[in-house]
């Protein structure tokens, strides 16, 4: 599924420019999809090691994947074979492969464009030795999926918005997938959210509670009077390294960094961005896949768009309301695709 310049549609060919547009001043090379991609491997570069242990958002949705798994069960063939595209540490293989379809997996082939994201997850399948595993890394493996045969499952967790052509992955999708098959689009930023009143304001009184209580913690103070260092995030330490390989003649604004990998999250709450998508729409997704697709399942949850207020009991006790109240609404959502 790699594409060319040439190639792409005219809404990543805006998005690029867009990109270019604002990172270029900073950039000692050219603003473009290698570019981007640079950028993108260099940050998950420095993230693979703590992914699963950072990214709590993502672990929230495995009660969204285990309900899907089992919906799916009855429509699965007995003996499956599943690519896991944007794998990462390979969170979607260890759901599917802990499922009830699990037992019935015979092989799964796994990529993704960090190698290091690959090397971890080569780790954990090895607790699966009964299935056949292949893996593919960097835009050669990308290239190699395409002599693949098509599979039952072409699984995708947190991957779609990190992609500036959206439009054309969905697009070529399809020849991935078995016709008896199905596509899995998991823990994707879910439009309706972002123009929900109600969800937004219930996130902002999260954010002044979250800030509230850090004042009031020992370690913020320690922090402020420089008894306590400040671990620098994931987002400063891909800026350093950008400038010392040379990509970079002067710092990024965070902002830029972040929208480079997560190109169709919103910034925030607001719907005016640098660029991207305002995250995505189910029935869109259908669209773009083609004719006859359209949505079997669909979960939605983060109604409040900040994993930590899951480990507050008060805050978690709204969750569960307003998820009662929008249930299609919530900041992510999973989206099982079939023809």
């Amino acid at each position: 599924m790699s594409t060319t310049p040439s190639t792409l549609s005219a809404t990543a060919r805006q998005v690029l420019a867009d990109i270019a547009a604002k990172v270029s001043p900073y950039s000692q090379q050219p603003v473009d999809q290698r570019f981007v991609e640079h950028v993108s491997n260099v940050y998950h570069g420095m993230e693979a090691a703590h992914y699963d242990e950072y990214e709590s958002s993502i672990a929230d949705a495995e009660e969204a994947w285990q309900k899907a798994l089992h919906f799916l069960a009855q429509r699965l063939p007995q003996r499956i074979r599943v690519l896991d595209y944007g794998a990462g540490t390979g969170f979607a293989s260890l759901q599917m492969l802990q499922s009830a379809i699990g037992p019935r997996i015979a092989e799964v082939v796994c990529f993704d464009l960090s190698p290091a994201m690959i090397d971890m997850c080569r780790e954990k399948m090895k607790t699966f030795p009964q299935v056949q595993f292949t893996y593919y890394a960097d835009v050669a493996g990308r290239d190699a999926l395409q002599q693949e045969a098509p599979f039952h499952i072409v699984a995708t967790n947190a991957v779609l918005h990190h992609l500036y052509d959206v439009a054309d992955f969905l697009q070529q999708l399809p020849g991935m997938v078995r016709p008896d098959g199905v596509y899995i689009a998991g823990h994707e930023p879910n439009r309706p959210f972002y123009y929900n009143a109600d969800l937004l304001k219930a996130t902002r009184q999260f954010q002044v509670y979250k800030r509230l209580r850090r004042r009031l913690s020992p370690g913020f103070w320690m922090q402020k009077m420089g008894a306590k260092a400040v671990k620098p995030s994931f987002i400063q330490r891909t800026i350093d390294a950008l400038l010392a390989d040379g990509s970079l003649r002067r710092p990024l604004p965070h902002l830029y960094v972040q929208k480079m990998i997560d190109v169709h999250v919103p910034w925030g709450l607001g719907l005016d961005q640098p660029w991207g998508q305002i995250g995505f729409s189910s029935t869109e997704m259908a669209a773009q896949l083609g004719a006859g697709w359209q949505p079997v399942f669909t979960d939605s949850y983060s109604h409040i768009k900040d994993a930590e207020a899951t480990h507050h009991w008060w805050w978690k006790h709204r969750i569960k309301r307003l998820a009662q109240r929008y249930p299609a609404d919530g900041a992510d959502a999973l989206v099982v695709f079939g023809r």
